[in-house]
């Protein structure tokens, strides 16, 4: 698994080397940071959110009551964006478990992309 982190964290060098370069003084302050926030406490959190949503939206019987057909259509598309938010999540946090390899900048990034992506869930 690092070495396919180190080839990620070699190819975003090479393909963009100003993400590396920063003017930002604060940078291990920035990577400790997020090292703690995201990665050690904001992963479990969402891995046990996604199971218990998942759990509750795939597995339980209180869908089965759904008899209108705007209740399903809308039940169907709660459903379809949850697998695709399970899908970015899930791959997200998989990019900030191998952060160390990649650059600051792409972790900033990530997080960013999921903190929308859970802003948009939350909306819903």
């Amino acid at each position: 698994m690092t070495r396919l982190f180190e080839r990620l964290g070699a190819f975003f060098r090479r393909r963009w080397p100003r993400l590396e370069a920063s003017n930002d003084p604060h940078q291990r302050q920035i990577a400790f940071r997020l090292r703690l926030v995201e990665r050690n406490f904001g992963i479990p959190v969402k891995g046990a959110v996604l199971l218990l949503v998942g759990i509750y939206l795939f597995l339980t019987n209180w869908s089965e009551s759904v008899f209108e057909t705007d209740r399903e259509v809308a039940l169907v598309m709660v459903r379809y964006f949850f697998v695709l938010y399970a899908i970015i999540s899930v791959s997200g946090g998989i990019m900030l478990t191998g952060m160390h390899q990649l650059p600051l900048r792409f972790s900033q990034l990530v997080v960013l992309v999921l903190a929308f992506l859970d802003l948009s869930l939350i909306h819903i």
